[in-house]
């Protein structure tokens, strides 16, 4: 506890003199610009032609435009006073000339600005008004000519102009500042009790200065004894009759008016706010301590849980594999079923070229015989064409119904139809549906054979949904859209039912009474997904329904690692 104790103070006090540094650097910053901004005034001035006007010798001086220039100056820039002195210290020109106070007529020839101005060319100086009774910081600036001086321009800034910044510079609460010189007399301070104070004890020439220059106007500096350690950056302030205060400080100079900012932060509170940190601490040791109770209790447990996740974990993946195989075993379960549905129309497909073949055998023999061995060449080269349409459906059957591991890669969507217009073909015609194939030369990402399960399914339920209509007419569109395509397949058959629409793709649900597993939609759509892609069913305005492939049409949507083009 006194580790926590003493850690939580020495953090709090570094935490402080860090908000103090940075607050100080902002009250430094504002008050170097102001007095930057305020020092160029006299030299503006300076150079007016009121002024200069006053300056000539040979003209009559006529001193209300430059009083009314003054004054404008004065507002605008916000200082309390501007006016000027002549060579003996006589104010000549003053932008309070027609206040009850002008300082027109008066001489300030023993202030210290003044006599500063005159020796040096220019000066800044902190004292109290004589009339006003206000501090300020005076800046003054001599007005030469030819080598000599003729006067001097003083600007006056109240020093509430800067005491009241405190807010707008965010400088908190907890925080105070001093402006005070190397006698160690506050100057400015956002506290009213610590203005015009000495610090320390003033020695008998520093009086005899602000007597002379009358820098304070006979107001009396009352000493108050701070004890400052520079080396720690600690201030201890005491007030009789209370208890010391105590302060940590950032300290910066402002050489231009030879004295120091101070900001000040109290750290009274530092201590007392120790003990509820103390409390937080004590609290989070306790719940530690039953923490770690409540984990050596479930430690003897620990192997136990392990051999139970390893041995979950095992069953789990022999489940999954377990559900591969199904999976593959459904899909071709559902191919076989694809096939077996449309194997009459199949059967015809191959009967008919078989039959043809064998009338062409015969035909030939008899020829043979006659010797007509021109008309036996061209029976030989019909069987020939008879044998490759009969082996384009047995190989097409083939590939159709083998199990294979996916393989997504761009293919063609014209092949892939017609593909599985050989398989659905035989459908077609039996029926008697006119097939409108509207399909751009465009490519897709995805498992041919996978794909072409998918289309025939679809066109064999387009197909079942038109036996019982009179307009039988399939059409088969696509749209791409920012990389995808969306190909619709379009039948005028008796539709879907509304209610029914949000079910179809639910595995074993079915519309064909005693007829089908209800696998097929719902394997589609896995299969679809497979491929990043989506399916959907909708009713036609019209007539029949229309189920909506979305396929992706570029490596630039998600490819995968396997994918190629083909």
């Amino acid at each position: 506890m006194c580790a926590i104790y003493h850690v939580g103070v020495q953090y709090d006090l570094k935490q402080t003199r860090q908000n103090s540094t940075e607050n100080l650097e902002k009250l430094h910053q504002y008050f170097t610009s102001e007095l930057a901004r305020f020092t160029s005034i006299p030299n503006l001035v300076r150079q007016n032609t009121h002024m200069l006007n006053l300056l000539d010798e040979d003209t009559t001086h006529d001193l209300k435009p430059l009083n009314e220039y003054l004054a404008d100056i004065q507002i605008a820039s916000g200082a309390s006073d501007v006016y000027v002195l002549n060579e003996q210290g006589w104010v000549t020109a003053s932008s309070n000339w027609q206040a009850s106070h002008s300082y027109i007529g008066s001489n300030f020839a023993f202030r210290q600005y003044f006599y500063e101005a005159v020796e040096n060319g220019n000066a800044i100086d902190f004292a109290v008004g004589l009339r006003s009774g206000a501090r300020g910081i005076y800046i003054s600036q001599a007005i030469e000519q030819q080598g000599e001086v003729k006067g001097v321009i003083v600007v006056k800034v109240n020093a509430s102009h800067f005491e009241d910044v405190r807010d707008s510079l965010d400088t908190g609460q907890q925080h105070s500042f001093i402006l005070m010189d190397s006698s160690g007399i506050v100057l400015m301070s956002d506290q009213e009790k610590w203005r015009l104070i000495s610090t320390k004890p003033l020695s008998q020439t520093d009086i005899d200065e602000f007597d002379a220059s009358r820098q304070f106007s006979g107001r009396e500096i009352n000493t108050q004894l701070w004890r400052f350690d520079e080396q720690a950056e600690r201030l201890q302030i005491s007030t009789e009759g209370r208890l010391a205060k105590n302060f940590v400080f950032a300290k910066k100079s402002l050489n231009s008016l030879d004295a120091s900012l101070y900001l000040l932060s109290a750290i009274d509170d530092v201590t007392a706010n120790q003990w509820s940190r103390l409390a937080l601490s004590s609290v989070l040791l306790l719940a530690l301590f039953i923490i770690l109770e409540v984990i050596l209790v479930k430690l003897a447990g620990y192997k136990q849980l392990l051999f139970t996740q390893r041995s979950l974990e095992a069953q789990i993946n022999a489940r999954s594999e377990q559900l591969l195989e199904t999976q593959q075993a459904l899909l071709r379960t559902a191919k076989l079923a694809t096939i077996g549905q449309l194997s009459a129309g199949i059967n015809h497909e191959i009967s008919q070229p078989l039959t043809a073949m064998s009338a062409y055998l015969t035909s030939s023999k008899r020829l043979l015989l006659k010797g007509q061995y021109e008309k036996v060449q061209e029976n030989l080269i019909l069987i020939e064409d008879l044998i490759k349409r009969t082996h384009t459906i047995v190989a097409q059957l083939k590939h159709f119904s083998k199990s294979q591991k996916p393989n997504l890669a761009l293919h063609k969507l014209k092949d892939l139809f017609s593909n599985a217009l050989i398989i659905i073909g035989p459908e077609l015609k039996k029926y008697n549906i006119e097939l409108n194939n509207e399909l751009d030369e465009i490519e897709v990402w995805v498992d041919p054979i996978l794909c072409e399960q998918v289309f025939v399914n679809l066109l064999s339920n387009a197909c079942h949904a038109m036996q019982k209509v009179q307009t039988r007419k399939l059409t088969i569109t696509n749209r791409i859209d920012e990389g995808k395509s969306s190909i619709k397949i379009s039948d005028t058959g008796i539709g879907i039912e509304s209610h029914t629409l949000e079910s179809i793709f639910e595995p074993f649900f079915t519309t064909k009474s005693g007829n089908g597993l209800g696998l097929g939609l719902s394997i589609s759509k896995q299969i679809i997904h497979s491929f990043k892609g989506e399916l959907s069913a909708e009713n036609n305005s019209d007539l029949g329904a229309s189920f909506i492939l979305t396929l992706r049409t570029s490596i630039g949507s998600d490819p995968l690692s396997n994918e190629k083009r083909i």
